[in-house]
């Protein structure tokens, strides 16, 4: 008899691997026939006839068969009489997988997708995986996905050029299932580093299309105006080495400019801009050179720009350009106006910016030098105490070259009433008087051009005015100690509580009442 050990039940045999067949040879057989079943045995093929028997084993190459499921049998049966046999105690698998693409000689670019397809057999799940070494080292794409999917479209192709580049799909159960690209493929690297779009280009300057590349020696360069509809040569057959080129901006104007590079010999590996560009203009023509402007006046900046720019960015500076500030972020670029409360700062070098609102750094102009006058209050600035009939000093800082007027208010500006007029603005500051029957918690100074009323400052915040006076200690009285006397004392609408001290040298006070209401008056 024949004893059949393997295969003999639920094995998966991958197609084209080789496996032994084996059986036991109990009763000194001599030959043997070796056959296969691919539907439980109802009909027989023949792998092999009059085979030694004592052999006991037979490398089999696993047939190109597609069937679901376990249904394969394998039978060893004698030569001399067919009737001794022994077949697979359980059917069997028979599973395949086949890479169709990539499959060999493909070209492809790091940074675009890659599709994987493939055919597959009684596999339930796959590992996705990618070599550029041709098979050294391989790197997980996806480490389960269905078989029954067959394909695979949401790999990006790592930024590593290659020309040994394989697929390989490995069954999830049995790493010995699996099949790979037939031959090795390429990936190529072309890269638009710049622009890549939001830039402004100003016309008439030359401006640097620079990229990245690998496997792609010579490339052609393009620009479109209308968003890549239509495109126009820039160079042909350029040595891609260089990874540069200088371009001289055309007088397109437009927001819509893109710029494309592309491989000669594989024009699908490309790359392009991300987004838009603009070409453009914009020429500033207010304020003139060397204009006198007041602080806080008004001021029209005008401009023109090219129809392709929409919106511009205003800014302003101080010091000749070394810092800037933000008037506005975006307006209208074809208003072509704006109306600017001329910044509060005294200066020889200012300036006026006006830029393309959505990339700055290129589409601008600047305005020539002007000069920006200023009165500044710096004393009384807000949060002082001053005591009616004493004298105090009002300064300010000026650029301006003539007469001011200062005024005081006591209800926090809604009315004034004037210190003195005119002074010399150079002066920079004023002894004041301070009128004795003055209080208020709301007081303010103000100092105007005489020259130009609009030009003008107050204190930043209210300071306070007001007087404190004892009634009835006049000196010369005589207290006797440990007795009890009342102060009385007059104190103006500003003060809200007093502070009681006692000297016996005239040099130092002790404190003897902190925080009496000023309306109680003793």
């Amino acid at each position: 008899s024949i004893l059949l050990t393997s295969p003999n039940g639920g094995e998966r045999y991958q197609v084209g691997s080789k496996k032994n067949i084996t059986w036991v040879n109990i009763n000194s057989v001599s030959k043997v026939n070796l056959d296969y079943s691919i539907n439980n045995g109802v009909n027989w093929t023949n792998i092999v006839s009059n085979y030694d028997a004592p052999l006991e084993s037979y490398e089999w190459t696993i047939p190109n068969v597609n069937v679901p499921g376990n249904h394969i049998l394998v039978r060893v049966s004698n030569v001399a009489d067919t009737v001794v046999n022994d077949v697979s105690d359980s059917p069997f698998s028979i599973a395949n997988i086949i890479v169709n693409s990539p499959n060999g000689s493909e070209v492809y670019q790091v940074g675009k997708n890659l599709s994987i397809n493939w055919t597959s057999w009684n596999v339930d799940y796959v590992q996705l995986q990618y070599s550029n070494d041709n098979g050294i080292t391989w790197n997980n794409i996806n480490g389960s996905i269905s078989s029954s999917e067959g394909q695979y479209n949401s790999y990006i192709l790592p930024d590593i050029p290659s020309t040994q580049a394989l697929i390989r799909i490995v069954d999830n159960a049995d790493a010995t299932i699996l099949d790979r690209s037939d031959n090795t493929f390429k990936v190529l690297r072309l890269n638009l580093t710049s622009p890549d779009g939001g830039e402004s280009y100003k016309i008439g300057t030359t401006k640097t299309i620079s990229w990245n590349s690998s496997g792609t020696p010579i490339v052609d360069l393009k620009y479109s105006i209308d968003d890549g509809v239509n495109w126009t040569n820039i160079i042909s057959n350029y040595v891609a080495a260089t990874g540069s080129y200088n371009w001289l901006v055309p007088n397109l104007p437009t927001n819509n400019l893109k710029i494309k590079i592309y491989d000669v010999a594989n024009p699908f590996v490309s790359d392009s801009s991300s987004n838009p560009l603009t070409l453009g203009i914009i020429t500033v023509s207010q304020p003139i050179a060397g204009e006198v402007l007041r602080a806080n006046s008004v001021k029209t900046i005008e401009w023109t720009a090219s129809p392709g720019i929409t919106a511009v960015k205003l800014e302003f500076s101080h010091d000749n350009g070394a810092t800037w500030e933000t008037i506005e972020n975006s307006i209208p670029a074809q208003t072509g106006a704006y109306n600017w409360i001329v910044k509060d700062v005294a200066t020889a070098s200012a300036l006026i910016r006006v830029s393309h609102a959505i990339s700055p750094t290129d589409i601008l102009d600047l305005s020539d030098n002007f000069i920006i006058s200023k009165l500044m209050v710096n004393l009384p600035n807000g949060g002082e105490y001053w005591q009616a009939g004493t004298t105090k000093n009002i300064t300010w800082s000026s650029s301006v070259a003539g007469n001011v007027k200062l005024e005081y208010s006591l209800n926090n500006g809604a009315s004034w009433n004037i210190i003195a007029s005119p002074v010399a603005a150079n002066l920079g500051s004023y002894t004041w008087t301070i009128p004795a029957n003055l209080s208020s918690s709301q007081a303010l100074v103000k100092v105007t051009d005489l020259l130009n009323t609009v030009i003008k400052d107050s204190s930043d915040a209210v300071f306070k005015i007001g007087n404190v006076s004892i009634t009835n200690v006049f000196g010369g009285e005589n207290w006797q100690t440990n007795s009890s006397k009342t102060i009385n004392f007059t104190a103006s609408g500003s003060i809200n509580t007093v502070n009681f001290e006692y000297t016996l040298d005239g040099i130092t006070w002790t404190p003897f009442a902190l925080g009496v209401s000023a309306a109680s008056g003793s």
